[in-house]
């Protein structure tokens, strides 16, 4: 079963996730839905960053974003 969560920023501004083993879902009308592309970019720019995510998706029509991301070995 998939974690889920969601962030409410005040005047209709809201945030959904759900992560999954290796997938992790972000929704928001306001980042990623249609007319949201600057918001979007930065968004790329700053989770691409992270060695450990493999791809990024945004589906504009369902305002998401779902990043595909493999944890990093830890030494013990």
């Amino acid at each position: 079963m998939p974690e889920r969560g969601s962030l409410d920023y005040g005047g209709g501004v809201s945030v959904r996730f759900r992560a999954h083993p290796r997938t992790f879902e972000v929704t928001g009308d306001w980042v990623f839905g249609p007319g949201s592309e600057a918001l979007a970019r930065q968004f790329a720019r700053r989770v691409l960053s992270f060695n450990e995510v493999h791809s990024l998706a945004f589906d504009p029509a369902r305002a998401r974003a779902t990043l595909n991301y493999q944890l990093a070995a830890t030494a013990s």
